[in-house]
């Protein structure tokens, strides 16, 4: 069955996609010829049951062309190994949030609360040492904690601070240090807040029971929507509701149109990722304006996993052989290999614009340059605040050994 971008044929140059490329290693390693019966023009519904069917009643010796598996076709046909992992997604237009930031929210969310939690403690470690690193040292320069907590202030907000008369040189060292990560810091967070502020916030879904929650209706493909029924309905065992998603789900659009009901309407369209992109990315004409099809969001969760075999006649005796070359294909790489190649070639060919990251509240990993001006700073500061307490002590030493001399002497002097 041909099934874009896995496997499809052109008149008179054969068949491409990566099963295709599977196919022709199998029948050159294997040694047989073959002919392709299409199943696309089948009248009834579910064409991929249909072909699973013509396998088990032994009218072909086997199906491919996206083939899903799923536990009612283990008992129809023989599966081969796994040929390629695909899952299913939903997409649904986004719709506009109704909820504002608060005055706090906006301060805070352009950083992550690691990062506000390390600011903060690096605000509080900065005023202890500009209040005790040379206290000790030179009692004459001590200041109050909110003293050093307005000069920490006005070094972060005044960007260049005016000077201030300290002499100290761990101090001046705090200074120069503190004030490199506020600019860094600051214009960090400027550039943030308006990015977060001109984002446009949509209300998103990330799973299929978050949508039928909020009163969604389904669409599937009009080809076939068995793997899914089949899969829901085994499913109901542990979860009811699945009940519910089924009767709420209809399989009477293609693909491109039931996206453009999508834009009209309350409804999610189910289908495999790699289908879904390239029928919408290269396919369909669709009849949206370019901010209907901007508003067009995908879960982030997959519905289930879908794994593409092939079908073959129950108990055929190739099926061994079928699966070993298989295994061999994966093993090297080569399976996928061809699938990204095909896909990536044909999920190219589009005039989209590249999808803008997400903008979250910078991290502690993003800051990792500030702090690390911080941290050697403080270092080399303690560094120079010990020179300064081992140089003050010998110059008070060496006074002390001049006084005693200078007794001494007036001592002798005076005998």
């Amino acid at each position: 069955m041909q099934f874009v971008p896995f496997f499809w044929c052109q008149t008179f140059i054969g068949c491409k996609g990566p099963e295709a490329n599977l196919l022709h290693h199998i029948s050159k390693t294997l040694n047989f010829e073959y002919s392709l019966t299409n199943f696309n023009h089948v009248n009834g519904e579910g064409k991929w049951k249909i072909m699973l069917n013509a396998v088990h009643h032994g009218v072909l010796d086997w199906g491919i062309g996206g083939v899903s598996l799923t536990p009612e076709r283990r008992f129809l046909v023989d599966m081969t190994q796994t040929i390629h992992a695909e899952s299913y997604r939903i997409m649904y237009r986004c719709t506009l949030s109704e909820n504002r930031w608060s005055s706090w929210q906006q301060i805070v969310k352009p950083f992550r609360l690691d990062l506000w939690i390390c600011f903060l403690c690096v605000l509080f470690i900065s005023v202890l040492l500009l209040k005790y690193v040379t206290e000790y040292a030179v009692p004459s320069q001590a200041r109050s904690i909110f003293h050093s907590f307005t000069v920490v202030l006005r070094l972060m907000l005044e960007q260049p601070v005016f000077r201030f008369p300290y002499n100290s040189m761990s101090k001046r060292i705090i200074f120069i240090n503190w004030c490199l990560a506020c600019i860094i810091l600051v214009t960090v967070y400027k550039s943030k807040i308006v990015s977060m502020l001109v984002e446009t916030y949509y209300i998103e879904y990330n799973s299929l029971e978050d949508l039928s929650r909020n009163g969604y209706t389904f669409l599937v493909s009009n080809l076939d929507w068995s793997v899914l029924k089949e899969n829901w309905e085994a499913a109901m065992e542990a979860d009811g509701q699945y009940q519910d998603i089924i009767r709420k789900t209809r399989n009477n659009l293609g693909t491109c149109e039931a996206v453009e009901e999508v834009t009209n309407n309350k409804v999610a369209y189910i289908e495999e990722i790699s289908t879904l992109l390239y029928q919408v990315i290269n396919d369909c004409k669709l009849n949206i304006t370019p901010q209907e099809f901007s508003e067009l969001c995908l879960t982030k969760n997959k519905v289930f996993p879908s794994d593409h075999v092939w079908a073959l006649q129950l108990g055929a005796p190739y099926g061994q052989k079928f699966s070993e070359v298989i295994d061999r294909l994966h093993s090297a790489g080569i399976l996928t290999f061809w699938y990204n190649s095909v896909l990536n070639d044909l999920l190219s060919r589009t005039k989209l614009q590249p999808s803008v990251p997400e903008l979250n509240g910078l991290n502690l990993t993003t800051m990792t340059c500030p702090i690390t001006i911080l941290v050697s700073g403080w270092i080399l500061s303690i560094l120079v605040f010990f020179g300064e307490i081992v140089i003050h002590k010998l110059f008070k030493l060496r006074e002390i050994r001049r006084n005693k001399v200078g007794l001494m002497k007036k001592f002798v002097w005076s005998d």
